[in-house]
């Protein structure tokens, strides 16, 4: 076992605990774990001169915990179904405007700034939760690199600015 690693693990799973205990406290998006902690890590990863290998040693079960966390989001549909199904129409049919136009836009501007098809693909398959688009990025053949990257950029800008609409609009429910 590599020390490194180690440390990294037990950085990682610290700097998580200390990111939701302030961002608990503050309620600011701009201090949420999901930001705070990657930018924090590899700054010090930068710093002390650690490998993505080294850290990805000991820490790569924690991302293999999204699938089972991503299937968990099947509580909360569970007891939501009612509301679901009555909504059913309006959710349909923003879930396939928002697919289409996503994937739509990336294939245009992909086309108009010459992006290879790895990029094109991996690009395209960014807007699903991170398991189910490294998965559909192996069927298309995207990069399962460049899709996680994707992802975690496309959900981070969401988060900050799903932020920023629901407080400049007040709505809070």
């Amino acid at each position: 076992m590599n020390t490194w690693s180690i440390l990294c693990l037990i950085w990682t799973l610290a700097a998580y605990y200390m990111a939701k205990v302030i961002y608990v406290r503050y309620r600011k998006s701009w201090l949420n774990p999901a930001i705070t902690v990657p930018v924090i890590t590899l700054s010090l990863m930068i710093i002390f001169n650690i490998s993505y290998d080294t850290y990805w040693k000991d820490t790569a079960w924690i991302v293999q915990l999204l699938a089972p966390a991503t299937v968990a989001f099947a509580i909360p549909i569970y007891e939501y179904r009612r509301l679901i199904r009555q909504h059913a129409l309006a959710l349909t049919a923003s879930i396939t405007v928002g697919m289409v136009v996503g994937v739509l836009s990336i294939y245009i501007f992909a086309g108009l700034f010459h992006f290879d098809r790895t990029l094109t693909y991996s690009l395209m398959a960014r807007s699903i939760s991170t398991p189910f688009a490294l998965d559909l990025s192996e069927k298309i053949h995207g990069s399962s690199s460049l899709v996680s990257l994707f992802t975690l950029i496309t959900g981070m800008v969401g988060m900050i600015l799903g932020d920023m609409i629901l407080t400049f609009f007040r709505i809070r429910s």
